[in-house]
């Protein structure tokens, strides 16, 4: 069991019901040993491709999906095999995404609703920012359905696979109150 399940497990009800009125978390994973899995982009995904074919930008700045499961007419929640680039439905409409991980072991692919990646064999989410084989497609994705370019680590930088950490820094004339320091327990 992967710490997102434990943390939802945590968040049940009496009869193992998640609830939703308490909220849950995600623990996105940091690897996976599936990334090998994930080929190269094909030279026809690009951004442009993207927005005319899975995207539809409007002015609002909102983005409705244009994909279609490759198995299905299923629109509204459809994930993008990053083996072969094709769309397939999610588990909650007819579960095409998984079908085709079963038959192919295509294992990662990002949702088109959130942009969210999924790992069909560990069953888990990953963690686009710490994961840096997982950021030439979310770029295009990001950009085709944002319109904005993603905010990535470079690549460039800090070769060691380690986990990346963000610091924020608070600017000092904000009121902001910090939890008091833990009260010291007396020793027997």
């Amino acid at each position: 069991m992967n710490l997102g399940q434990q943390e939802c497990l945590r968040q049940t009800d009496q009869d193992g019901e998640i609830d939703f009125q308490k909220g849950f978390e995600i623990m996105a994973q940091h690897s996976s040993p599936n990334v090998h899995t994930i080929e190269i982009i094909p030279p026809w995904f690009t951004v442009a491709f993207c927005r005319e074919n899975y995207f539809r930008v409007s002015e609002a700045a909102e983005s409705t999906s244009l994909i279609c499961c490759s198995n299905c007419t299923e629109r509204k929640e459809n994930w993008l095999c990053l083996s072969c680039y094709k769309p397939f439905c999610s588990r909650y409409k007819n579960g095409h995404s998984g079908s085709h991980f079963s038959e192919t072991n295509h294992a990662i692919h990002v949702s088109t609703l959130d942009l969210s990646i999924w790992d069909h064999d560990q069953n888990v989410y990953l963690d686009v920012f710490n994961i840096r084989e997982l950021h030439p497609a979310f770029k295009i994705l990001h950009e085709a359905k944002f319109n904005i370019v993603a905010a990535l680590p470079d690549d460039s930088t800090d070769q060691s696979g380690s986990v990346l950490e963000l610091e924020f820094v608070v600017d000092e004339d904000l009121d902001v109150k910090k939890p008091p320091p833990p009260t010291p327990t007396p020793e027997p």
